[in-house]
């Protein structure tokens, strides 16, 4: 096998490969959450580490999970957004959104 075609095994084999990011995690675990119920730590054990966080003057905190994986024939990607209280206690999901690809 000439070293040509060993670099285009594997070039070929990087570019088939998955990429994914963040944590998987059920949009049915967003659809169980319940405001002024759920705190922020129930929605971590289930949605794995936040994307982002950001906390306004008021002290309540938008926070972000976004979950994506996927290769050259399939990517499926989720995200959710959902405001907590300065207490940490769940006001609302305000944007949530699942995708698939083939």
């Amino acid at each position: 096998m000439s070293v040509r075609f060993i670099s285009m095994l594997a070039g070929a084999a990087l570019i088939a490969g998955c990429a994914s990011m963040g944590q998987d995690f059920n949009m049915s675990d967003v659809d169980a959450f319940k405001p002024g119920v759920t705190t922020f730590s129930d929605a971590k054990e289930k949605l794995g580490k936040p994307y982002s966080e950001s906390v306004d003057t008021f002290g309540r905190k938008t926070v972000i999970w976004v979950s994506s994986q996927g290769g050259l024939t399939k990517v499926k990607s989720k995200g959710v957004s959902i405001i907590f209280d300065r207490n940490e206690k769940m006001q609302s999901v305000v944007h949530k959104s699942s995708t698939e690809a083939n």
